[in-house]
Order: C-alpha cells, then sequence, then structure tokens
C-alpha cells in the first residue's frame, strides 16, 4: 500500500497516516476532503471516529461515525470516553476485512486500542 505524505495534501492523498493495518490518523482536515478520496484507495475510509468538539460530521451517508465531545486540554478525563471509542474501533475492524477507520484528533484512544 503506498504510504499517503502527511506533509503535503495533493488530489489524492490525505491528511493522515496508517498507524496500524486499515487504520489512519488524521485531522479534520483529512475527514472533510473530498469524499471520493476517502471512499477509494489507498485508504478506502468505512467508519470514522470524530473525537473532538465542535466537529461535524459531515458524509453521514456515506460512513459510519462515532463522536466524542473531547477536550483538548489536561484538565479534560479522556479515560470516560476511551472505552467506547474502543468498542467502536474494534467492531469496525473486525465486522468486515474490507472495513477501514479514519481516526481524528486523538493519538490517546488509538493507544488505548493496541495496548
Amino acid at each position: 500500500m503506498s504510504q499517503p505524505n502527511s506533509y503535503h495534501q495533493d488530489s489524492l492523498s490525505l491528511d493522515c497516516q496508517e498507524i496500524l493495518p486499515r487504520l489512519f490518523l488524521g485531522s479534520e482536515d483529512a475527514a472533510y476532503s473530498d469524499v471520493d478520496i476517502l471512499l477509494n484507495d489507498p485508504y478506502r475510509i468505512s467508519h470514522i471516529c470524530v473525537c473532538g468538539f465542535g466537529l461535524s460530521r459531515k458524509y453521514e451517508q456515506h460512513f459510519k461515525y462515532f463522536q466524542i465531545k473531547a477536550v483538548d486540554l489536561p484538565i479534560y478525563n479522556i479515560t470516560q470516553d476511551v472505552l467506547k471509542c474502543v468498542e467502536f474501533i474494534d467492531e469496525a475492524l473486525n465486522q468486515n476485512e474490507n472495513n477501514h477507520a479514519l481516526w481524528l484528533n486523538s493519538l490517546s484512544v488509538i493507544f488505548a486500542f493496541k495496548f
């Protein structure tokens, strides 16, 4: 699989990286990119987890979404949301081998999933 370039976004790449097989970590810009880029190779996104406050679900007709209203501040206790996020990603990746997930703005959740 070709690796997307996180430093240069052109018409065929997103601001995200595949950090585990079929699991991408990206920015809000990645999730709001052209729907055809998200749906096709190399990404083939099927599920999007939105970790942030005030972020919308732009393409609800195309993707299954899960959203937590996390705030990126040291005072926010993300552990209250981690289990739900891990369940969503686990279901997405185990439900169908063709599913790919895009995780927005929360490396903490990815660490919880991996470990």
